[in-house]
């Protein structure tokens, strides 16, 4: 009986644990859907976002179809569209996150950690060509420093780093922050402002060794001076050349002077693509910018994001600062946890009969022990005399009927 109570607890959870466990087996197989080859290229692809239900093409389903395009290895190349097009399935596709329902996708094969041997990196062999860096729309951040997710794990390398820095327009957040480059980020990022985050991001992007940078609508979340800042810094500056960039935006005008390759889509597939020389021979460039949102459409799309300007960003930044004190050491945003050594203190035995009833409590407990122990002994002592008086006054009696006998 009293186990039966423990035995339905381990039941219940046992049973949940095998519904989990169900769940996970009964989900579709992962599979390679890519190829390995020198370039990342469509050949008459169609592909949708993955789904654990079986559904036929075209039921509920967003499907690219007829994708059938070559990505130049080692230029800037871009992919526009209006919101709902596809542009971000299109990314999926060359990360391997799609369902794949006909054709073919052809992805450089990164090598397996392992044989990166990151550890051993230096200026020589820094970048590897096969290698893929995401940059999402939704920056993730890990909770440690801003250095350390720019580094993430590779070898420092301080004057890769600080060019990182610049670059991005990072400088001057970090002159504005206490403890600069060693302050800690909270769990996504929850002390920065969003375009604080995305930049840390992409200069996490930017310092890889990633060959192939694939990049989602990273111009959403800054203003159009910073947005110009980076892309002619970072993106096409000394650290981008001679990798190849998927970036997926709604400003082509801006990226149209660098830009190698055009991708415009509509309509579940490719409207236009092509180089940009041919595209402007042939007219289609100028037709591709015409196609685009208009400003305030763009406007709406990056409003959830927009949440770098200048202002703004040294507003938020000032919010932080007046939370934090000036000239100590790098403050930690969640401390490590601790364990006290040596004996028990004193105060924490009070602390526990201040809380579990206080002085009236306590002494009323005590007053009532003492009275049950002096009880218990008193008894004791009567008890075990009368005991040995009636043995003994069995004998006697025992004794006497013997004799009579």
């Amino acid at each position: 009986m009293a186990v039966i109570p423990e035995l339905t607890t381990d039941l219940i959870d046992a049973f949940i644990s095998l519904g989990r466990i169900e769940k996970y087996l009964a989900a579709p197989e992962i599979s390679v859907n890519n190829v390995d080859a020198p370039n990342i290229s469509f050949e008459n692809a169609s592909f949708a976002w993955p789904s654990d239900d079986d559904k036929e093409e075209g039921d509920n389903q967003y499907v690219l179809s007829g994708v059938d395009i070559s990505f130049p290895k080692n230029e800037l190349s871009v992919v526009s569209g209006k919101t709902g097009t596809g542009k971000s399935l299109l990314l999926a596709a060359i990360l391997g996150e799609v369902d794949l329902l006909s054709g073919k996708i052809n992805v450089p094969r990164p090598p397996n950690t392992y044989d990166r041997r990151d550890h051993l990196a230096n200026k020589d062999n820094w970048i590897i060509p096969s290698a893929i860096a995401f940059v999402a729309q939704i920056p993730w951040i890990e909770n440690a420093s801003i250095k350390d997710n720019i580094l993430f794990g590779l070898p420092y390398d301080d004057q890769r780093y600080n060019r990182v820095i610049e670059v991005c327009a990072l400088r001057k957040d970090l002159d504005m922050l206490t403890d600069d480059e060693n302050t800690e980020i909270g769990a996504n990022g929850i002390n920065l402002s969003g375009g604080q985050r995305w930049r840390v991001t992409f200069a996490r992007a930017l310092y890889s060794r990633a060959g192939i940078l694939v990049l989602d609508d990273i111009f959403s979340a800054v203003d159009a001076h910073v947005g110009r800042y980076i892309f002619e810094n970072a993106l096409t500056g000394e650290l981008g050349l001679g990798r190849t960039r998927i970036l997926v935006t709604h400003h082509v005008a801006l990226c149209r002077p660098k830009t190698k390759y055009v991708v415009e889509l509509a309509d579940g597939t490719v409207e236009n693509a092509g180089l940009v020389s041919e595209l402007e021979e042939s007219g289609r460039m100028q037709k591709i910018i015409n196609h685009q949102e208009s400003e305030a459409e763009i406007q709406e799309d990056e409003d959830p994001t927009m949440v770098n300007s200048e202002d703004s960003s040294e507003n938020e930044i000032g919010e932080v600062l007046k939370k934090i004190d000036s000239k100590r050491a790098a403050k930690k945003f969640v401390e490590e946890e601790t364990r006290e050594e040596g004996r028990v203190k004193f105060r924490i035995y009070l602390d526990y009969m201040k809380y579990s009833g206080g002085w009236p409590f306590w002494t009323a407990a005590f007053l009532s022990f003492s009275i049950l122990q002096v009880l218990t002994t008193g008894k004791n002592y009567l008890i075990v005399p009368f005991t040995q008086l009636t043995e003994h006054r069995s004998i006697m009696v025992a004794q006497t009927l013997d004799w009579r006998w």
